[in-house]
């Protein structure tokens, strides 16, 4: 049964893919409340959805095969299984879903709609307003925000190294966001920080992210030539601030494409040291007026970011 405040369905095709891809792994998900209920006529025990609706409702739906509000796992979370019917499933992937265990809360039959509203309110009073990066996470499903998550976390151990975010901003998804601009800097190149903008890529390539492939290849090389040249060097550098963090990224990616940084173990040697030339120039603000200017201030504006990507090539090649 569910009460008459809780919410219409309002799940979409790709949340309920993500949710059936999240119970075949087996991974947590969030706590069901019930509240249980008696009815004397005839004599039963029944029970309400309080919180869980359509969670509940995207696994019966999918394991019932429902005709009227059919469920399809995506490609993109999940290949094994994807657009395939419960039924057609082989027994154990069928096993790993039905034997999925949700954790149930059970209020008692006394709890009124009163109490109900007033524990979900005491629950999510936490005071700490979603930032952009959390609101992204709850609106969007598909190939581009899976990619970028994914790519991500993939990063973890480089960005504690780097010190690039502390465990609370990897915890709001910081370096989701960063991520995020630094797949846009490789479709499109530099431009303004917005959630604007961001929001608009996430909606452009939720259905298809094309040239998926050698974006991601071009995010991993970029990162793994970084740490080629900077190692646990990055962290006591400026670039370790994630708005230059974003113009040492968007220099060595331009550079790499353009050939200009073919690296031997002299030549590496040599780059990391101007690279730490021009960090060293920015901390003492003798860089270009334009550059220390870009750094101090409006960090995320497109002018600061081409100024300081400009002063980054510039520096690693030697003009």
């Amino acid at each position: 049964m569910t009460p008459p405040f809780q919410r219409r369905q309002v799940w979409k095709a790709k949340a309920k893919s993500l949710f059936i891809d999240t119970i075949y792994r087996g991974l947590p998900v969030p706590v069901v409340f019930l509240r249980e209920r008696t009815e004397l006529s005839p004599l039963r025990t029944v029970y309400e959805v309080v919180d869980g609706q359509q969670r509940l409702s995207t696994i019966l739906a999918y394991v019932g095969s429902d005709e009227q509000n059919p469920v399809e796992v995506l490609k993109i979370h999940n290949k094994q299984i994807a657009k395939k019917r419960f039924s057609a499933l082989d027994e154990e992937q069928k096993k790993r879903i039905l034997g999925f265990k949700f954790s149930v809360n059970i209020l008692p039959s006394d709890t009124t709609d009163a109490d109900v509203l007033d524990i979900f309110a005491r629950l999510n009073a936490t005071g700490t307003k979603l930032n952009s990066q959390e609101l992204r996470n709850a609106a969007f499903f598909g190939d581009f925000k899976t990619t970028v998550y994914a790519a991500a976390y993939e990063q973890l151990d480089r960005w504690r190294r780097w010190k690039l975010f502390t465990n609370e901003q990897l915890a709001r998804m910081n370096e989701v966001e960063l991520t995020s601009e630094l797949f846009m800097y490789l479709i499109s190149g530099s431009q303004a920080k917005s959630p604007k903008a961001i929001d608009d890529t996430y909606k452009k390539y939720d259905d298809e992210f094309k040239g998926r492939d050698g974006i991601l290849n071009g995010f991993r090389t970029t990162l793994d030539r970084i740490d080629e040249l900077m190692g646990k060097d990055l962290e006591t550098t400026v670039f370790s601030r994630p708005p230059l963090f974003y113009a040492l990224f968007g220099s060595i990616a331009d550079l790499q494409r353009h050939g200009s940084l073919v690296t031997t173990k002299s030549s590496t040697a040599k780059f990391r040291d101007k690279i730490l030339e021009a960090s060293r120039r920015i901390e003492e603000k003798s860089a270009p007026p334009n550059v220390v200017l870009a750094t101090e201030r409006r960090t995320t504006h497109k002018v600061s970011r081409d100024a300081l990507i400009k002063f980054l090539t510039q520096s690693i090649r030697g003009n």
